[in-house]
């Protein structure tokens, strides 16, 4: 099935959400950081590197839940950033990942709004 450009549109709608979530410090606060949501930043990664695309390399992923070559190198930038920021305060540091707040804004991706603004 294609939906707008894209052959995978369901995996779309966790893609969408998953990346404004890494761009909104509040929903960050609000959501990751209440133990009674079920989003957090581990599911959120999920759905970013694992479940539904892989923005370590979104390339394979134009044209079945990216539309655009602009959405793949947004991607490839929230990959790149969460990736810095991981290694800079390791990966056995889980719970201190929850202060990456913003990740996307602070990121060295070069958007004001983040890599996810391309993404709709």
């Amino acid at each position: 099935m294609f939906d707008h450009g894209v052959a995978l549109p369901y995996y779309r709608l966790h893609v969408v959400p998953a990346v404004v979530a890494m761009a909104s410090p509040t929903w960050q606060r609000e959501v990751w950081l209440d133990p009674d949501q079920f989003e957090d930043l581990d599911c959120t990664v999920h759905v970013l590197f694992d479940d539904f695309c892989d923005a370590s390399n979104p390339p394979p992923w134009l044209g079945q839940c990216l539309r655009s070559e602009e959405e793949v190198e947004l991607m490839a930038r929230l990959g790149a950033a969460y990736s810095a920021v991981q290694d800079s305060v390791g990966a056995a540091a889980r719970d201190g990942l929850s202060g990456l707040t913003g990740l996307a804004c602070r990121s060295r991706c070069g958007s004001p709004v983040g890599p996810g603004a391309g993404i709709q």
